[in-house]
């Protein structure tokens, strides 16, 4: 199940194919499928936070300006 990488806004691959930025944990399959994330959700990603829509819960809140995508995708953190 690969829904938590497409939730953060990514896309999971094989780490032979070029990426800015690799996540691990969130993707199915071998060790060396990761979850490349685009560079205008890396800001959030570098706090520890998870870009997504910010009509979804959040347990620590929402950071807006560190996400990629339309105003309501924002950072929880």
């Amino acid at each position: 199940d690969d829904s938590a990488c497409w939730a953060a806004g990514g896309r999971c691959q094989y780490t032979s194919e070029s990426c800015f930025s690799y996540r691990t944990g969130l993707c199915a399959g071998p060790a060396n499928r990761k979850c490349c994330v685009s560079g205008s959700d890396l800001r959030c990603w570098r706090i520890g936070g998870i870009c997504k829509n910010n009509w979804n819960s959040c347990s620590g809140g929402y950071i807006k300006g560190l996400c990629g995508g339309g105003l309501s995708r924002q950072c929880c953190a």
